[in-house]
C-alpha cells in the first residue's frame, strides 16, 4: 500500500521497480536499513505497524525487490494477442468470449479481471499454476507443448494484463 512496482501500487514510498534498484541483495539490504528512520516516521503517522520478518520472508523481500527492479521493458500486446493464436492458447481459451471452448479452459480476459492480473509477475505466476492441468489438456488432445521465449513472454502477459485495467 505504501510502494508501487513500475507505477503499479502505492505512492507514499519510492517505486520498488526503478533502475537504480538493480543493485544486489546486500546493496538493497542495505538501502533499506538507511531508509528505516525515515519508513518507520511515515509509518507512525499512518498509525501502521513496523513488519517483522521471518528469514524466509525477508529473502522473499528481498528477491522480489531484486526482480522487480530487473524486469524487462514491457511487452507489445497485439503481437501477444497474435501469439495466443500461434500457441494454440485459444484452442481451449476463449478470450473476451471469442474463440476458446469454456467447457475446457476461462475465458483470458475474464479471469485476468478477475483475479487483477496487472503484472507481468502476476500473469507468470497465474500461468505458472496453470501449467499441471494444462499440460494433461495438451496431451489429451494430442496437442504439442507450445515453447515460449522470453520476449514472447513478455508479449503475452502484456495482452493479458490490458484485460484487468480499467
Amino acid at each position: 500500500s505504501c510502494h508501487s512496482i513500475h507505477g503499479d501500487g502505492g505512492k507514499v514510498g519510492p517505486d520498488l521497480g526503478r533502475a537504480d534498484l538493480r543493485v544486489s541483495f546486500t546493496e538493497i539490504a542495505g538501502r533499506m536499513w538507511n531508509h528505516g528512520p525515515k519508513m518507520w516516521e511515515a509509518m507512525s503517522r499512518e498509525k501502521v505497524a513496523v513488519p517483522q520478518f521471518s528469514e524466509t520472508e525477508m529473502s522473499d523481500v528481498l528477491s522480489y525487490i531484486y526482480f522487480s527492479a530487473i524486469q524487462e521493458k514491457e511487452g507489445r500486446p497485439l503481437k501477444g494477442e497474435l501469439l495466443i493464436k500461434e500457441k494454440g492458447c485459444n484452442a481451449c481459451h476463449p478470450i473476451a468470449g471469442k474463440g476458446g471452448d469454456l467447457t475446457l479452459a476461462p475465458d483470458l480476459a475474464k479471469k485476468s479481471a478477475e483475479l487483477k492480473l496487472n503484472s507481468p509477475s502476476k500473469v507468470i505466476t497465474e500461468m505458472w499454476n496453470h501449467i499441471q492441468s494444462m499440460g494433461k489438456r495438451v496431451e489429451e488432445m494430442g496437442m504439442t507443448w507450445p515453447s515460449i521465449n522470453s520476449s514472447e513472454m513478455a508479449d503475452i502477459t502484456a495482452y493479458i494484463v490490458k484485460f484487468s485495467k480499467p
